[in-house]
């Protein structure tokens, strides 16, 4: 306590309450006390930069009553502290402000509310069936608080807590930094992942997050052991001591260290080498008094690796983002008496590179991976990977179980993961029997199949009651392999077994599931499996002319040779009726003469026994002169030792006798009425008319054709003044 006597102007007396005797002829004023004492709440005041002290004081006569008067702080160097207000919100309640009391000495010291122009009752939830709460109000309370200066650490001031009359009390201030005993702490372990990611970060915690005020930091990573990637075949690979090196963003290494204020942290940002291994990292922080304090944080260096669980059938990869894809990394699973188990962990290597992919299971080689059995209903047998992985390689345990059922804890511990399997032991046989085996056919019960030759052959088997499926898959036997086989059952088959056709005939499926067997019996037989149509292609016809096709016929015992007879009669099908006639022809409709009857396009096709052909495209045309004239590309070439030309003009190509003069550069041409083999858009017609006269040109050595061709069909193909060449 601070003492100020009046008739002792500025001086200061520490005393303590108490010890003086009450006045009666005093009042509880600052001038109708005779003595005056100020007793400060921190007689002796230390600071540390970024922390505020609270400054009360109490004055008071002396009969040790309260004397209510205004107090006036003050620092006689403000470059060591300053003076601050601290603002905070006290509840005050209804009752107390309809009553009339004082709502400071009724009000609760709350928490300062986010929003003081709307504080809300953080007692009250918004939305309750309980009574509402009373009416709350806050009101502001502004108090004195002292803090330092930064840089001020060592030095001192003098706090002073002045009067109206001009009496004070003062307190010393001194700034001191802060302690560094037990306030730096490593965070975690950490890995490297060096693919997608190329900065990682190790982090130490802060005690406070203050420090790094008045702190500096160093650091310094250090590669511990370095284990050689390990390749499929277990050949390790070398590796170059620039390859060891870590490596920074950024040159000054200042700049490599991030302060995380909000989770009071300081991290160090790296780059890991492209290797598996392991380091630390020192980090140290030095004060503004030179004291030193450091932390060591554990670093695991390998690749990214995203593990999962090889379960029910399916291996989980590091790069599958679909959702049927699930990395499992707690799983449980069942096994039999008397048996063996293996179950794996997938470690899908980010990237899949072979170089990350050998690191990571040199990280497993080195026990930076590795499993964990805790149980006694199973005994380990093996420990072995599988590198026929996608993107990384699988690490299996395989464990074997006696007689004993009981629960074993299958455990694969990482550095930042660990899987968990719950492996349980049974007796299958006891717990989950078989009452019968259920055979089906397109998920119809049967009790014996027809399969097609050449068609899948596929039929399911189930047991009951169904639980006991999983346990007692049933085992399929073909007692004539030269008929039928059974295919091996996939992993996600569930009730669906799959056979391969060797030959026809009958023969048996012999089915057990624990002590159940059933004899299921199957007929193969043959069938069409082919249809095809000659001629294949498209084809072109005028109303009223003809065509033919043929159909063939193949089986699938023998894919390769058409059979005749056929199994069934061919049947003759057309997409549109009207623009062909089908007149099916020969034993069992294999021919088929076809005529045209309108314009227009139709597909034809064939079918025997449920097989159809693949289609033929015909397309039918009205008659219609056509006419050549002018220029037009037209030839004339003239036999070598026959009296015979041939003349080309546009699609029509035909031949018939004539002689050619070359001294009177003329033709002695029978060629009226002549009735010979013409060709026309690539179609020959028989017996074709026409009457042609051929003249001399304007040049030597071009003629000039005009005439008429006539088709089998009516139609005329007009030539009219085309100037040909000899070809």
């Amino acid at each position: 306590m601070k003492s100020i006597n009046k008739f002792i102007f500025g001086s200061a007396v520490f005393a303590s309450l108490g010890v003086f005797q009450a006045c009666s002829n005093e009042d509880n004023t600052l001038a109708g006390s005779d003595d005056i004492y100020i007793e400060l709440a921190n007689s002796d005041i230390e600071l540390a930069y970024g922390d505020t002290l609270e400054l009360n004081a109490r004055v008071s006569n002396v009969s040790g009553s309260t004397i209510e008067t205004p107090i006036t702080w003050k620092v006689d160097d403000e470059s060591v502290a300053k003076i601050v207000d601290i603002v905070r919100y006290e509840r005050v309640s209804s009752k107390s402000r309809a009553e009339g009391d004082d709502a400071g000495e009724d009000a609760g010291e709350g928490e300062t509310p986010e929003n003081p122009e709307n504080p809300t009752d953080p007692d009250t939830p918004g939305d309750s069936d309980k009574p509402a709460a009373p009416d709350v109000q806050y009101r502001e309370v502004i108090t004195k608080g002292i803090t330092c200066i930064e840089g001020a650490q060592g030095k001192s001031t003098v706090l002073r807590a002045t009067l109206e009359n001009g009496r004070f009390a003062v307190a010393p201030v001194s700034v001191v930094s802060r302690s560094l005993r037990n306030v730096l702490t490593p965070a975690l372990s950490f890995k490297r992942s060096y693919q997608r990611q190329p900065n990682d970060t190790v982090w130490f915690n802060l005690s406070s997050v203050a420090l790094v005020d008045e702190c500096t930091f160093d650091y310094e990573m250090t590669l511990t052991e370095c284990y050689p990637g390990v390749n499929s075949l277990g050949e390790p690979q070398a590796i170059a001591d620039a390859d060891r090196l870590f490596e920074y963003p950024h040159e000054n290494k200042a700049e490599n260290i991030f302060i995380d204020r909000q989770y009071s942290r300081v991290g160090v940002v790296y780059t890991a080498p492209r290797i598996c291994g392991k380091a630390t990292c020192e980090l140290k922080m030095t004060n503004n008094s030179g004291e030193t304090v450091s932390a060591n944080a554990p670093v695991s260096v390998y690749p990214k690796v995203s593990p999962g669980f090889e379960f029910e059938g399916k291996r989980p990869l590091a790069q599958e983002p679909n959702p049927s894809n699930i990395k499992h990394t707690l799983i449980s699973v069942s096994m039999d008496i008397n048996s063996t188990f293996d179950q794996g962990v997938c470690l899908g290597v980010e990237g899949g590179w072979d170089q990350d992919i050998f690191n990571a299971y040199a990280a497993e080689v080195n026990g930076m991976f590795y499993w964990d059995v805790n149980g006694s209903s199973v005994i380990v047998d093996d420990i072995f990977t599988d590198f026929n992985y996608e993107s990384g390689y699988v690490s299996y345990i395989r464990v074997r179980s006696g007689i004993q059922e009981g629960l074993t804890v299958l455990t694969f511990y990482m550095p930042d993961t660990t899987l968990v399997c719950n492996l349980t032991v049974e007796n299958f046989d006891v717990r989950h029997p078989v009452e019968r085996i259920v055979t089906m056919q397109n998920d119809v019960e049967v009790d014996e199949v027809v399969f097609t030759y050449g068609q899948p052959a596929i039929m399911q088997i189930a047991v009951e009651p169904d639980a006991s499926f999983s346990y007692h898959i049933p085992e399929v036997t073909s007692l004539d392999p030269s008929i039928i086989t059974v295919n091996e059952r996939g992993a996600d088959a569930a009730y669906d077994r799959e056979f391969t056709l060797h030959g026809l005939g009958t023969t048996y499926l012999e089915i057990k599931a624990l002590d159940k067997t059933k004899r299921v019996k199957v007929t193969v037989v043959d069938a069409v499996s082919r249809v095809a149509i000659t001629p294949s292609a498209a084809q072109s016809l005028y109303v009223g002319e003809s065509t033919s096709l043929q159909a063939s016929v193949y089986m699938a015992t023998k894919p390769s040779v058409s059979v005749v007879p056929p199994p069934a009669d061919v049947t003759w099908h057309v997409s549109q009726e009207g623009i062909v006639e089908l007149q099916p022809t020969g034993a069992n409709g294999l021919g088929l003469n076809l005529k045209a009857l309108a314009a227009g396009t139709v597909d034809v096709y064939a079918m025997c026994d449920g097989r159809q052909s693949a289609p033929v495209t015909v397309t039918v045309s009205e008659i219609e002169d056509v006419v050549y004239e002018g220029n037009v590309e037209a030839y004339i070439n003239i036999g070598e030792t026959t009296n015979e030309i041939g003349i080309m003009i546009g699609d029509v190509y035909t031949e018939f006798p004539a002689t050619y003069n070359a001294d009177a550069l003329d033709f002695t041409c029978s060629a009226s009425g002549v009735t010979t083999l013409m060709s026309y858009n690539g179609i020959d017609y028989e017996n074709c008319q026409f009457n042609v006269v051929i003249t001399k040109g304007s040049d030597a050595d071009h003629f000039v054709i005009n005439g008429t061709f006539t088709l089998p069909n009516g139609m005329k193909i007009i030539v009219k003044n085309v100037v040909a060449e000899i070809g």
